[in-house]
């Protein structure tokens, strides 16, 4: 096996960017999603978590600065706002990783193969499903979705939410940054998933599922086109997305 699973990690980490690139990110999301034929619709939600995320954090940066105008520990606290903002965007950069490395892995070989490289035999499966070319019904692009954002979120998520939140030491700030309101730019007008407490997987696993469903009864060329909504991908990666992402392995080095 000329591609190991540590190989396209490697790729992907770079593929990835720091953690401030969100919108790389989103290219890179969008071209899996693209390159299923639109049957691995994760990392097209993702993408847009990419994008949104980028408003939210900055915009929470914005709101730091300006509750902690006036205190005597202002330097303090906007450090604790910067390391909180950097730990969620480095587990959006992990994720990413693992998008891509198990979307390709399964790709070139399929599920056993992936398996005796380390990929989870369920996730193996499941992501074996969209490379066959047999009919896939919208059931299927649940069940997958289902499937790999569950992983997802046991997997990746849940212990760095928490390792993350335990740098936010500004009960303010927690308080108001485990509270969002998420509004991909695919939902209905005035549409909000509000969060309770976003550190509690249920909850966004809960959430997560809802998004796929608002996504999957409103089109998925809807939900497609609406990554240019967020104003953040540049004009000629919204007119060729497919280019966007041959640059972006180029750069690389990636061949």
């Amino acid at each position: 096996m000329s591609t190991t699973l540590e190989t396209l990690r490697n790729e992907a980490q770079t593929l990835a960017g720091d953690p401030n690139a969100l919108s790389q990110r989103a290219t890179v999301y969008w071209h899996i999603y693209r390159h299923s034929n639109g049957r691995h619709t994760f990392p097209l939600l993702a993408a847009h978590g990419a994008l949104w995320g980028a408003g939210f954090f900055a915009k929470g940066q914005m709101l730091g600065r300006a509750l902690t105008l006036l205190s005597p520990d202002k330097s303090e606290k906007r450090t604790r706002l910067q390391e909180f903002s950097t730990a969620y965007k480095r587990i959006n950069a992990r994720v990413c990783v693992e998008t891509y490395a198990s979307y390709y892995l399964t790709a070139r070989y399929g599920a056993d193969a992936a398996i005796n490289q380390g990929l989870d035999p369920d996730l193996a499966y499941a992501l074996s499903r969209c490379h066959n070319p047999a009919p896939f019904t919208p059931n299927d692009k649940r069940a997958l979705f289902k499937a790999f954002f569950l992983w997802e979120q046991n997997t990746l998520v849940q212990a760095a939410i928490e390792a993350a939140a335990k740098t936010l030491d500004w009960p303010l700030a927690h308080a108001l940054a485990m509270r969002p309101a998420i509004g991909f730019r695919y939902f209905p007008t005035a549409k909000r998933l509000w969060f309770r407490n976003f550190g509690n997987k249920t909850e966004r696993i809960q959430k997560g599922l809802a998004a796929f469903d608002i996504a999957q009864t409103i089109g998925w060329d809807h939900v497609e086109h609406a990554l240019a909504n967020y104003g953040r991908l540049p004009p000629a990666t919204l007119k060729q997305p497919d280019a966007a992402f041959a640059t972006l392995r180029r750069a690389a080095a990636i061949t």
